[in-house]
């Protein structure tokens, strides 16, 4: 299937997931499980409507558009009250947690 078919059907799951978003946030349903449902559903594994080259420059902008709306995503969802009560989890993530998954990728890539 074209890339243009792709990002057609990509839009049309982004317009209705946001027509049931309301719902959908009360249930443990997050974007990024339904969207990956949605993706392995109709790729090459199960229906195949989907099919495009994982080394295609629009497979690549559409990889960076969902990633930077995922993280806003996230990021518009933070409780600030409660981040700044409990702030030794954030910032021992941070301060430990990512060196260590830096270091660790690196020494796979070795």
């Amino acid at each position: 299937m074209h890339a243009a078919w792709a990002f057609a059907i990509f839009t049309l799951l982004l317009l209705g997931y946001a027509a049931f978003t309301t719902r959908l946030s009360e249930s443990v349903l997050s974007p990024a499980i339904l969207f990956t449902a949605a993706g392995i559903l109709l790729g090459p594994l199960v229906l195949g409507l989907i099919d495009i080259e994982l080394e295609s420059e629009s497979v690549k902008v559409l990889a960076e558009v969902t990633l930077a709306l995922a993280l806003f995503a996230d990021a518009a969802r933070i409780d600030l009250g409660s981040l700044r009560s409990q702030l030794g989890i954030p910032v021992r993530l941070l301060s430990i947690g990512l060196p260590l998954t830096i270091a660790a990728g690196f020494a796979v890539a070795a």
